[in-house]
């Protein structure tokens, strides 16, 4: 079984009961799947009920990283970067600098207010995410754009997916599913980067950026 092809298929188990591992760890994980693939084979992510947290506005941005993530896979399979890659790069470094600074500050008070159980577990993988992208930023503009940059940053993200959003995030869902209203914010954004085109957009100011009301 490729193990690519169906990383996202499977049902992931969560809890509390999940074995700790760090994102390097987890890094180093998917970097083994990602090398193994064939450049021609994507694996693209499809949003599913699996992703859901129990609260429209956070499912939405989770959405739009899916979509970004699916964008960068094809990036990442590019043998000979062009400038326009490397711009669709520049602008998912825009996208997820916001994310980071937005998203998981308004997540971790969501869970805060629903006294969550991986509240914590949450704070502390978001800490973790935080120093990997300011490290990884640092190293970017010190060695410049490259397949293997994009790999990297894919490779994180897909471990971010698939260890946090689907291990962590979700334990949210429990504490907050009487309040979900699916029709919340942005419900036309899609995990499906065919229908996800502000990345085409040659103004920087155009890229999609998380928002939040502050309704939890």
């Amino acid at each position: 079984m490729d193990e690519s092809k169906h990383l996202f298929s499977r049902r992931k188990p969560t809890g509390e009961n999940l074995p700790s591992r760090n994102l390097g760890e987890r890094l180093s994980t998917c970097e083994t799947v990602i090398g193994q693939k064939n450049e021609k084979e994507l694996t693209m992510l499809n949003w599913n009920e699996e992703f859901e947290t129990g609260h429209a506005e956070i499912d939405s941005q989770h959405r739009m990283l899916i979509a970004y993530v699916n964008r960068l896979e094809e990036l990442s399979a590019s043998s000979n970067p062009s400038n326009y890659e490397e711009e669709l790069f520049n602008r998912f470094m825009d996208f997820l600098e916001d994310y980071i600074t937005t998203h998981f500050r308004d997540e971790e008070g969501c869970m805060l207010r629903f006294r969550c159980a991986a509240h914590k577990d949450n704070m502390i993988a978001h800490t973790e995410f935080l120093d990997f992208f300011r490290g990884f930023k640092r190293r970017l503009q010190i060695n410049g754009y490259s397949t293997e940059v994009v790999r990297e940053l894919y490779a994180a993200c897909v471990a971010w997916i698939r260890e946090h959003i689907l291990r962590i995030d979700v334990q949210l869902k429990p504490c907050r599913t009487p309040f979900y209203a699916p029709d919340g914010l942005a419900t036309e954004i899609q995990g499906d980067s065919d229908n996800f085109t502000l990345l085409e957009h040659p103004a920087r100011s155009d890229v999609a950026r998380p928002r939040f009301e502050g309704n939890c």
